[in-house]
C-alpha cells in the first residue's frame, strides 16, 4: 500500500491515470479468482488426468455432501458390486471415481435426494487369487479363479465351467481338498448344499451317468426273386423287394440288360395266379417303355421274364 501511494504521487498526470487503472483492477482479478474456486468448489465433480477404475477387492468412498448417514467406505465384491445404503447393489466395476459419483447421484436424486453431491475416491488394492480346478460332466472343465478374500461356492464354480451337462450326476459331487492331513473327498448334493464353500487348490469332480451306446440292428428287409431268362446277359433269378414295386425294365437291368440278339417287341411274362398253380402270360413291348410309348409294367415275385431273340 506503501509503494503504491509513492509510486501515485511521483507519477505525472497521465502515469497517475493508467496506474489509478493498475491499482483498481488488481482486485477487480483478485475477486474474479475467488469467484472462479468458489464456482468449482459448489460444483459437484472436479476430475483432472486419467482415474483408476474400481475393481473386485478395491474399496470405495462415498461421500454425500450434508448425508452422513449415506457415506461411508465399500468394498468391491467378486461381482464387481458395492451394497450401498437405500439403493442396495450398484455395479462399480470397470466405472472410475467420476462414473460411480455420477451413477450414485442419479441414484440417490431419482427417489431420495432432491440435488445430490457426492464424491468418490477409490483406494486400489492388491487382490490375491485362489483357483479350483473343475473336471467331468461340464461343459467347459478347467480352472477357475477367484479372489481369495471373497470365498467361491460350488454353484458359482459349476456356473463358471459353462454348467452341467446332459449326463452329469448333481447329486453326488466330488471334492478332493488337500490339507495338512492329508488328502480328503467331500460328497455333495448340489440341490441340497447349493452354498457349499471351496477352498483354494479344490478340484471337483463332476461324475456323468454311463449311458449304453445305442447300436443300430440292421434291419433285414424281405426280398424275393424274379426269374430272368433268355436274350439276357445274365439270365437267373434277380433279387426285389418285397415291400417295393419293381419295374420289369429294372428287373432286365439286374439280369445284365438285353442282348444284342433279343427281341424287346415280345418280353414275356408268366405270373402264378391262384393256389392251384394257374397261370398267366403277360406279353410286353419293352422297346415301348423304353421310349416313352407304354406305361411301365410291375413284375413280382415269383414271376417269370422270358426274353425271346429277334428274328431276321
Amino acid at each position: 500500500m506503501y509503494l503504491l501511494t509513492k509510486q501515485l504521487f511521483s507519477f505525472t498526470g497521465w502515469s497517475l491515470a493508467v496506474a489509478v487503472v493498475i491499482g483498481i483492477c488488481v482486485p477487480c482479478q483478485a475477486q474474479l479468482d475467488v469467484t472462479d474456486s468458489e464456482a468449482a468448489i459448489a460444483s459437484k465433480t472436479v476430475h483432472t488426468g486419467v482415474l483408476p477404475s474400481a475393481a473386485p477387492g478395491d474399496i470405495v468412498k462415498v461421500d454425500v455432501y450434508d448425508e452422513p448417514s449415506i457415506s461411508g467406505v465399500f468394498s468391491v465384491n467378486a461381482s464387481g458390486d458395492i451394497l450401498y445404503p437405500l439403493i442396495g447393489r450398484i455395479a462399480v466395476a470397470g466405472s472410475d471415481s467420476a462414473g460411480i459419483g455420477i451413477q450414485i447421484e442419479q441414484l440417490l436424486e431419482a427417489d431420495y435426494i432432491r440435488d445430490a453431491n457426492v464424491s468418490i475416491s477409490i483406494t486400489k488394492t492388491e487382490v490375491s487369487t485362489g483357483n479350483v480346478l473343475v473336471f467331468g460332466g461340464v461343459r467347459t472343465p478347467g480352472q477357475v479363479a477367484y479372489p481369495k478374500e471373497v470365498p467361491i461356492e460350488l454353484i458359482k464354480a459349476i456356473t463358471e465351467s459353462g454348467g452341467f451337462t446332459e449326463h452329469a450326476i448333481r447329486d453326488s459331487i466330488e471334492i478332493q481338498r488337500a490339507d495338512e492331513s492329508g488328502l480328503t473327498t467331500h460328497r455333495v448334493n448340489l440341490a441340497a448344499n447349493e452354498s457349499f464353500q471351496l477352498k483354494n487348490g479344490d478340484v471337483v469332480v463332476v461324475k456323468e451317468k454311463v449311458v449304453a451306446p445305442i447300436i443300430a440292428t440292421p434291419v433285414r428287409k424281405a426280398v424275393g426273386h424274379v426269374i430272368v431268362i433268355g436274350q439276357v446277359t445274365r439270365p437267373g433269378k434277380v433279387e426285389v423287394d418285397l415291400g417295393q414295386p419293381t419295374s420289369l425294365v429294372t428287373a432286365i437291368a439286374m439280369a445284365g440288360d438285353f442282348t444284342r440278339l433279343a427281341r424287346k417287341s415280345k418280353v414275356t411274362i408268366t405270373r402264378r395266379v391262384d393256389p392251384h398253380g394257374g397261370k398267366k402270360a403277360f406279353t410286353v413291348d419293352v422297346g415301348d417303355i423304353i421310349n416313352g410309348k407304354a406305361n411301365p409294367f410291375q413284375v413280382y415275385p415269383g414271376d417269370t421274364i422270358y426274353v425271346p431273340e429277334t428274328r431276321f
